[in-house]
């Protein structure tokens, strides 16, 4: 081989090298840096491919690139990884729980909220975590005989921080009374600008109603999050029937403004 044919060689790779980069790490030649947001689809019988579609356009036309995370993807492993991907907007449609410890005289001590994977409990699975109280198990309601991976605040405290992100819980107990702030105080400390969730349970066509009003407030009008949520309360209300109200955290992160 020629000296001209092993630089053309070179020159090649090298390009193909440099295109590799630009895709692991979501940059377009023209637009530089794309922003990443995830849509996690695990409410299980609560499918709704309309939201899911209406709320990747809404990212999508506000210049994310966006990721649906499938039913079967929510995992343990995937939360773990969760911090690590770089996403900037993270909803999460998922099932919630409170996360409370029984004691001795049949009450209980609050500890936060617990985030569903949609991995069934195995008690063999992942038993450093479970032996360290970093998992926890979980029943969906009206389905007592399914047991599920369920994660805890604590399980976020030594992983890796998040980028600035923003999430958007769509499911109940976000901020559950006996506990409100303990899953939203855990992220803000793992690098969570806004947490926005419900304050009790709410039905899943409510919620989803209103985070797609949610999404349009805070991405194609340009509001800031408090803004968005009060409109969105105006607009669409209080769950029906639980009566309850979405919430963001911490406050100062009110004035934001997501708007590209």
């Amino acid at each position: 081989m020629n000296r001209g044919k092993i630089i053309k060689v070179f020159l090649l790779l090298l390009l193909f090298i440099f295109s590799l980069y630009l895709w692991d790490n979501n940059i377009d030649p023209n637009n530089n840096i794309k922003d990443k947001a995830v849509i996690v689809d695990g409410l299980l019988e609560f499918s709704n491919s309309s939201f899911i579609n209406t709320a990747a356009k809404i990212l999508t036309d506000s210049g994310y690139e966006v990721s649906i995370i499938e039913p079967d993807k929510v995992t343990v492993d995937f939360y773990k990884n969760l911090p690590s991907r770089g996403y900037e907007i993270i909803i999460l449609r998922v099932h919630c729980g409170p996360l409370r410890t029984e004691i001795g005289d049949g009450s209980y001590i609050p500890e936060g909220t617990v985030f569903f994977t949609t991995e069934s409990y195995n008690a063999k699975d992942y038993q450093d975590l479970q032996n360290n109280g970093l998992l926890a198990v979980a029943k969906i309601r009206g389905n007592e005989e399914d047991q599920f991976f369920a994660i805890p605040p604590v399980f976020f405290e030594n992983l890796e921080n998040f980028h600035n992100s923003t999430i958007i819980l769509d499911s109940c107990y976000g901020f559950w009374s006996g506990a409100p702030l303990v899953m939203a105080e855990t992220l803000r400390q793992k690098g969570v600008r806004t947490f926005i969730g419900w304050d009790g349970e709410v039905q899943a066509h409510h919620t989803d109603a209103a985070v797609i009003n949610l999404l349009k407030k805070i991405m194609l009008e340009g509001n800031t999050i408090n803004e968005s949520i009060e409109k969105t309360m105006n607009e669409i209300g209080k769950d029906p029937y639980y009566k309850t109200r979405l919430l963001y955290y911490p406050k100062a992160s009110g004035d934001i403004k997501i708007i590209k």
